[in-house]
């Protein structure tokens, strides 16, 4: 895999404005046996761009962002199997986010929203993220090919402990699953 990102962040008092763009390329092997539905055997080269604005409103920040990536890759029929060769063309995937609020003192909150919209070859599904679903096995994820949303509500206990709970109400864009799930995590930092 090569990689590489680059940022630009802009103050705009009272605001901030961030943008970063970045290109990744996932070099796939022959007969790779490792990775879910021959994800290692495909090449992938994912463009991504994002923004960012952030904004204190009354003291609370708000910060709205959007995330958008794209493969390059052209596949055949024949690249995109064990998928249908109607999947060959969903390339395409991003993010919108409004998060109000912070943890980062005692008494702090946060309420964010999340919509996702990530296509089957968007990314790599055996190394995305897994917090949204919990497709694939038990090893290794498959975390592409859906579409929903995530709700977060957060309190800070104290500067270095906070509760963050999330609700992700997703659906598969291709098929039938769905990953409606409900998470709390307690952070504690050392």
């Amino acid at each position: 895999m090569l990689a590489g990102q680059v940022k630009f962040t802009m103050p705009v008092k009272p605001s901030q404005f961030t943008v970063a763009a970045g290109l990744h390329y996932m070099h796939g092997e022959d007969d790779a046996s490792y990775l879910r539905n021959r994800n290692g055997e495909r090449d992938y080269l994912i463009g991504t761009a994002g923004a960012q604005w952030s904004i204190p409103i009354k003291n609370v920040p708000l910060s709205l962002g959007a995330d958008i990536f794209y493969n390059f890759e052209d596949y055949s029929a024949g690249d995109v199997a064990p998928f249908p060769a109607s999947d060959e063309d969903e390339t395409l995937g991003y993010v919108f986010s409004a998060v109000l609020g912070q943890l980062k003192k005692r008494n702090d909150w946060l309420l964010g929203y999340y919509y996702a919209h990530i296509e089957t070859f968007a990314v790599n599904a055996s190394y995305a993220q897994d917090d949204w679903v919990r497709f694939g096995n038990g090893a290794q994820t498959d975390s592409s090919d859906i579409e929903g949303h995530e709700v977060r509500v957060g309190y800070a206990a104290s500067a270095n402990i906070n509760l963050l709970a999330r609700v992700y109400l997703v659906d598969a864009i291709t098929t039938r699953q769905d990953g409606n799930r409900f998470r709390l995590d307690l952070n504690w930092r050392f």
